[in-house]
Parts: C-alpha cells; structure tokens; sequence
C-alpha cells in the first residue's frame, strides 16, 4: 500500500514538472495544497469513510465534503447531496444507459428516450443525456407495477422518483418501494406514491 502510494506521487511530480504553462502550474499547486491540508485535517474515521469510495472522484467528494473548513453550509450539503445522489445510482445494480436498455427491451434507442418522456421508464439525467436504473428492468421488460407508480409521480423530478423506489417507507411499513413491488403488491405502492405525492405538495 504505501509502496503504491509512493509511486502515484512520484508519477504526480513527474506530471507536475511537465507541466509548461505557468496557469497550469499555478493552479496544479493550489489544488494540490487544498488536498494536502483537507486529508491532514481528516480524523482517522473520516479517511477511511473516503478510502471506502468506489472511485477517484467520489474519493474527493467524500474528502473534501468531510474537510473541516469554513465552507458555507450550502456548499457542504451540496456535496454530500452530491454523494447520496451516486450512492442511489449504484444500488439494485447501477444504470445503464439508453443503448443498453434498448437491447434489453428490444427496442430503439429513440423508443428508450420516448418512453421516458412518456412517464414509462425511469431515466435520471447524467452527462450528456439520461441513465436508466437496472433494478427497474425484468425477463426482458419492466418491473410490473413500474409503469402504474410512475404516473402516480408524474409531478416529480426523476431524483425525487428515484428516491422513492429506493427508500424505506413508512406507508410500507419501512419496506422499499422497489422491494414491495417486486413481491407483485402494485396497489400498496400506488397508494404510498398518492401519499408521497401529497406530502410533496404540503
């Protein structure tokens, strides 16, 4: 491990000296001290908690999220909505994307991206487009019940829709969403998106 950790900063030095333009330089040295002091002021649970992030970028996010620092308050629960954001995209199986989820419908991508206007599937605006929650799929087609529930949310944005599906509700007596529809109880889950749909509203 620290065998590792010494060569990714040796190949950070050696990157660094490469660089000609003096902005480049300039602003490489200003990020690098913002993450210096941001992973010294760290406690030992901290580091680990962003040592556990699946990739690079959440491993800043959770850094610099967790940094003791004068940051608004705005800015801090910004990046923790930030992470809470990638941690529903990566449960029940992750996203995909539209070509993927044509070839497992069987249908075009065009169709994909009309059926997600249409409040039939679940898409979450990413970089450049949408993402598809797999948790929604099944045999080739879309959890039963899906379909039912999305109308109900028709009103919501695809974050707050997702966070239906994947949070525990009270009108389910804890359950999730996504767990009860799975267990073919459409009409529990249509009744706790009317009530999910009403406190949005108040």
């Amino acid at each position: 491990m620290a065998s590792t950790a010494h060569q990714i900063v040796d190949e950070m030095v050696r990157e660094f000296e490469e660089l000609k333009a003096p902005a480049d330089k300039a602003l490489m040295a200003r990020i690098t001290r913002f993450f210096f002091d941001a992973v010294k002021g760290l406690t030992a649970e901290d580091k680990t908690a962003a040592l556990r992030a699946p990739d690079d970028i959440l491993a800043v996010i959770e850094t610099v999220a967790r940094r003791p620092a004068e940051e608004s308050p705005r800015y801090l629960v910004k990046l923790r909505g930030a992470i809470q954001k990638q941690k529903m995209l990566e449960a029940e199986g992750g996203v995909i994307g539209p070509m993927e989820v044509g070839k497992l419908l069987g249908i075009s991508r065009q169709a994909v991206g009309q059926r997600r206007a249409a409040g039939k599937l679940l898409g979450v605006p990413a970089a450049g487009g949408y993402v598809y929650p797999v948790w929604q799929f099944k045999d080739g087609s879309t959890l039963d019940g899906l379909q039912e529930v999305l109308e109900v949310l028709v009103e919501h944005d695809p974050w707050m829709k997702l966070v239906f599906f994947l949070n525990h509700d009270t009108a389910l007596n804890e359950r999730r969403p996504v767990d009860v529809l799975r267990r073919g109880k459409i009409n529990q889950v249509v009744r706790a998106a009317q009530m999910y749909l009403e406190q949005g509203a108040a």
